[in-house]
């Protein structure tokens, strides 16, 4: 049966919206097509009218009928034909929809290449600690010089479509171990994109513990975006990201980076990768981020991947929306059983807390709107302004497209990440499984492979009927390797399906009840950039600054489950 694909939702100031999830349009709606919008198409105009005629005048339900008629002369609210997403044929990507021949065609956007798996921390939460099942340890293996020459010339030599800018990251392991290693692969890429035309930019993500002076200098030489892992202050950042000798790492850190600061205080191509790991303390945090973050404004947060004790349960909340990592922190998968000290799941004070910086994010937006907001609550922005942003940069048009299966994540393309053992995988931080392999160094990427694994993204579920389709952002790290995948079905996969839906309905009312209130509340720069903080001034704490928010709320904001 044809019928509209649509969300529908309300706001908390009593309006009523549907999201068409063929054009991206959000509609604004009486009550009348609210009420029976979900009988249209499936029940006859006849039946409608029977069926409401008893609560909704007569004249009323044929004004909404005719209403939805002519939104569909409009090609808003289009008939869907159910299907089964079986195979990928197109995919939506960079604001347009690919033929996947066609896409194919095109440059990677990144090659990431973990030089090393040595590292000189033993991180409790860190999937390569040893601590959990199913995954590569930490070892004394590091990449060969062929291998990885071989890989950067593939990179550069390949751009067919590019804007002929090459970025490459560094990753361990610690790649710092490695700094020789380094070195050499930024000589080769930097000759080879000179003589072809092109222009490198490199990264690298560190612990911070050996960045000397002789680094930073090369580093900043050769104008990195150096992302230092620190957690946050001293007692949150030595919970978990510790030497093997069990001693905190903060202090070295903290001395290092201020180093850093003293010798390029205007050097802005930095950051921080802040790791949230419960017990949580966000005001803490929070005072952190904004004292460093005028020095290292590409500072972020993330939550820990943590998952449920007995993951099939499903009485028992997830928290594997946040974070990267496919296997969960839980007692399921830790080795011989045992536990983390000081780890347990996100409980009811760590759900309040990230409630209220929720709140903090959409109270600013709404009344600040974002650029001011990134000033003055960073920390509240970081966590939740992309997820809420995702939705005012939705694709919206004016012509039925072509159902075409949105991929946040394309494999081989938006980031490739090339092991020790010159093998390419999805992105750094996925499962070290032969199920996410999509080929080598000296083969080459294997397009069939690619293809296959991004099938496994819906290989469970119903997603060519899912409102979330054009917008869904489960991540292959979160899709499970088990036999349960050649059955096609799994229900840890189901249940995250379930809660992308609902969050998709979250940030869709959410982003909706701020343009009501601010329709300006998205608008950046002209060119887009949000990080020119050493031109800001900062204020009062942003712990601080969000309690005034939240006490000036003009309307109750929603709470979201984590």
């Amino acid at each position: 049966m044809l019928a509209p694909l649509f969300l529908k939702y309300q706001t908390k100031s009593g309006n009523n919206y549907l999201y068409d999830c063929a054009t991206g349009h959000i509609i604004r709606v009486d009550d009348t097509i609210y009420s029976i919008v979900d009988d249209w198409h499936i029940l006859t105009d006849v039946e409608i009218c029977e069926k409401y005629k008893k609560i909704i005048d007569i004249e009323r339900i044929k004004t909404a009928l005719n209403e939805l008629q002519n939104l569909q002369k409009d090609n808003i609210l289009t008939d869907h034909a159910p299907c089964e997403l079986s195979r990928v044929e197109r995919v939506f990507y960079d604001r347009r929809e690919w033929n996947l021949g066609e896409f194919w065609q095109r440059t990677g956007m990144l090659l990431i290449l973990g030089i090393t798996e040595r590292c000189n921390l033993c991180c409790s939460y860190c999937c390569f600690s040893g601590k959990f099942a199913g995954q590569r340890t930490h070892s004394s293996r590091s990449m060969d010089w062929d291998v990885a020459k071989k890989a950067i010339s593939d990179f550069l030599e390949n751009d067919q479509a590019g804007d002929g800018t090459c970025p490459i990251t560094f990753y361990g392991g610690e790649p710092l171990l490695e700094f020789t290693l380094l070195k050499d692969c930024v000589c080769y890429a930097e000759t080879l994109a000179k003589s072809l035309g092109k222009i490198n930019r490199f990264a690298v993500t560190t612990n911070g513990t050996l960045l000397n002076d002789e680094m930073v200098d090369y580093l900043v030489e050769h104008q990195f975006l150096i992302l230092v892992s620190l957690d946050g202050p001293q007692k949150t950042h030595d919970r978990y990201r510790l030497f093997p000798n069990n001693q905190g790492s903060f202090d070295i850190i903290s001395r290092n980076l201020k180093r850093f600061s003293e010798r390029y205080p205007s050097y802005m191509n930095r950051g921080m990768n802040i790791t949230l790991a419960p017990p949580l303390d966000l005001d803490a945090t929070a005072e952190f981020v904004n004292e460093i973050f005028p020095q290292y404004p590409f500072t972020r947060a993330n939550l820990v991947n943590t998952g449920n004790e007995y993951r099939f349960n499903k009485d028992i909340e997830l928290s594997t929306q946040y974070g990267c990592y496919s296997q969960s922190i839980c007692k399921k998968n830790l080795r011989d059983n045992g536990c983390l000290e000081g780890f347990r799941q996100f409980k009811s004070k760590d759900q309040e807390q990230m409630n209220k910086y929720w709140n903090i994010c959409v109270e600013s937006l709404a009344t600040l709107g974002v650029v001011k907001s990134w000033e003055i609550v960073p920390f509240a922005m970081m966590l939740f302004e992309t997820q809420i942003s995702f939705y005012h940069r939705r694709r919206v048009t004016d012509q039925v497209p072509e159902w075409a299966f949105f991929i946040p994540c394309v494999p081989g393309f938006t980031r490739r990440f090339l092991d020790v053992e010159g093998n390419y995988r999805i992105c750094e931080r996925i499962d070290h499984s032969n199920t996410y392999i999509l080929g080598n160094v000296w083969s080459g990427l294997d397009r069939d492979k690619m293809e296959r694994t991004m099938s496994l993204r819906r290989h469970f579920g119903d997603c060519g009927n899912c409102h979330a389709l054009k917008v869904c952002d489960i991540c292959y790290a979160r899709i499970p390797e088990s036999d349960a995948m050649e059955s096609g079905f799994d229900p840890f996969f189901d249940l995250q399906c379930q809660r992308t839906r609902e969050t998709t309905s979250l940030l869709l009312q959410t982003y909706t009840e701020i343009m009501e209130r601010n329709k300006k509340a998205f608008e950046r720069p002209p060119d887009g950039n949000l990080l020119q903080f050493k031109k800001l001034k900062y204020g009062s704490p942003s712990s601080r600054l969000g309690n005034e928010i939240l006490e000036q709320l003009k309307l109750e904001t929603g709470t979201v489950d984590f």
